[in-house]
């Protein structure tokens, strides 16, 4: 795996500690990070 791929591994493992109505934000957070 690259770098990239276990940095969003870890970051999908964090989604799953976040509560659902933070979801939305931390989407966001998370596609203006890799686009």
């Amino acid at each position: 795996m690259s770098n990239k791929e276990i940095k969003i591994k870890e970051e999908m493992y964090l989604i799953q500690m976040i509560n659902p109505s933070d979801y939305v934000t931390f989407i966001h957070l998370f596609c203006s990070r890799w686009i």
